[in-house]
């Protein structure tokens, strides 16, 4: 399995637990060593980058290198997820790379997810592993 520099866990925040289920098989496929986190809305997403909620008493959970955002879920969907991960504190964000990963076709979906500085793309369901490889490979350099 390679090691990608800076890509150690990959967050799944999607409320599809089948979408989640493959999506992790699919990353173990791509083989890269990195942990699979999968979190079931927005608001699970942010508690795990913050340490709070069900993850408040476990610190070692490791910061994602990359994140792959649902827009629809209940709770707190991907828009709002965006926008309490905008108000995080650089130490909590890191590096991390944000990518939509959605089944949404609405053109003003895509025209908002552009307009987004902290998120890097706008990817169609279903995960293949070419698009996996691709986003991996444009935003983590292998290490040696």
């Amino acid at each position: 399995m390679k090691k990608i520099k800076g890509l150690n866990c990959i967050l799944l925040i999607d409320d599809e637990e089948i979408n989640n289920y493959l999506n992790t098989i699919l990353i173990e496929k791509t083989d890269i060593d990195v942990h699979v986190e999968v979190a079931l809305n927005g608001k699970e997403g942010i508690e795990y980058l913050t340490s709070t909620g069900k993850y408040s008493n476990n610190k070692t959970f490791p910061q994602p290198g990359l994140i792959l955002l649902d827009i629809n879920m209940p709770r707190m969907n991907g828009w709002e997820f965006l926008e309490e991960y905008d108000k995080l504190e650089e130490g909590q964000k890191g590096k991390i790379v944000v990518a939509m990963l959605t089944s949404s076709n609405n053109p003003d979906d895509l025209k908002r997810a552009n307009s987004k500085k902290n998120l890097v793309g706008f990817l169609s369901k279903p995960l293949s592993i070419e698009t996996m490889e691709e986003v991996i490979y444009k935003y983590f350099p292998e290490e040696d």
